[in-house]
């Protein structure tokens, strides 16, 4: 389900729907936290897409802050073994 969304929140910001894209992510990854199923990896995906998103509205301190939190998630899942690809 969360991917669907994710591929949404994409759809939107292409469409430059970007307040619908913005909640559609903030619902992703609200999903993606509680979630252990789709685990770390996906979780970081979705916050790279949300920055990117964010970085292209100028919104850029939130973008950093995303894609850092990315970063941290995707640095612990190599550690663990998960692939972050």
């Amino acid at each position: 389900m969360a991917r669907g969304l994710r591929h949404l929140a994409e759809v939107y910001g292409a469409q430059h729907r970007y307040r619908e894209a913005i909640a559609f992510y903030q619902r992703v990854v609200s999903i993606q936290e509680k979630s252990s199923v789709t685990g770390n990896v996906e979780l970081a995906a979705t916050l790279k897409s949300w920055a990117l998103l964010l970085r292209k509205i100028d919104r850029k301190a939130e973008a950093a802050k995303l894609k850092e939190r990315a970063r941290v998630i995707g640095s612990k899942s190599l550690s663990s073994g998960q692939r972050t690809d």
